[in-house]
Parts: structure tokens; C-alpha cells; sequence
């Protein structure tokens, strides 16, 4: 597993071009992620992440990111 702490949105939006098995999570409230949403992101607010766990899984190894 390799981490990465921070990315901007233009590695990102590259990094998603690239790889299109990278989930994205995003974890703004609902009013944060309608005012600027990431297209092909998953809003799960962090408040309820811990319940959808089952919702972000890929298969193995494939790259998670969470955007706040």
C-alpha cells in the first residue's frame, strides 16, 4: 500500500485520466460536494464513512482517494 497525503486537483484529474480504476471519495458535506463536484467522485460525507465501507471497495490494489 502506498500512501500519498496531499494532491491538487490538476494531479488528480491526471492521475483519474490515467488510471480510471481510481475511486474517488469524497468526503464533503453534500452542500460542499453540489456547490463543486468531482466528476466520477463518491460523496460519502465522513460523518457516515464508516457505514459505507462496502461502497468504496475496488478490487485489490487498486488506488482509493479521499478528498476533503
Amino acid at each position: 500500500m502506498q500512501a500519498t497525503l496531499a494532491w491538487d486537483a490538476p494531479t488528480l484529474r491526471t492521475a483519474m485520466m490515467a488510471n480510471p480504476a481510481i475511486r474517488v471519495i469524497d468526503v464533503r458535506s453534500p452542500a460542499e460536494y453540489e456547490s463543486e463536484p468531482i466528476p466520477g467522485s463518491l460523496n460519502i460525507p465522513m460523518s457516515t464513512l464508516e457505514g459505507h465501507v462496502g461502497r468504496i471497495r475496488g478490487a485489490v490494489g487498486d488506488p482509493i482517494v479521499f478528498v476533503c
